[in-house]
């Protein structure tokens, strides 16, 4: 039967974004092959939208991962899940750019799971 370990990481809990927000780096994306960061936002008159940066290695830049579309934060309050099929880095933040509003509550909580014998 193969383990399964599940880890969180919060890189917002409830903070407050004005002009421009990066997280702390979640350590724990070198263990995992997938998971999901689940966006929510409330109080809130903000337009925003949301970037991924990661790194391969210690030494290496961070490099904004291509999304497709950007998930966009607008409205008083709402959800967003992004699915993380794959994730060949050591480390990820998230970055939120407020490009309309001042204020506004915003939490983006990693879950992620690794596989193994």
């Amino acid at each position: 039967m193969a383990r399964k370990h599940v880890h969180s990481f919060a890189f917002f809990d409830a903070s407050t974004p004005i002009t421009l927000t990066t997280s702390s780096p979640s350590m724990i994306v070198g263990q995992m092959d997938y998971g999901s960061i689940a966006f929510s936002w409330a109080n809130s008159d903000l337009i925003a939208t949301v970037a991924l940066e990661a790194k391969r290695g210690k030494d290496d830049d961070w490099t904004e991962l291509d999304l497709g579309t950007a998930p966009v934060i607008t409205g008083a309050s709402g959800e967003h899940e992004l699915v993380l099929t794959q994730m060949p880095f050591t480390e990820l933040r998230v970055t939120v750019n407020v490009t309309g509003g001042t204020t506004g509550e915003i939490a983006a909580v990693l879950t992620a799971k690794s596989e193994g014998a």
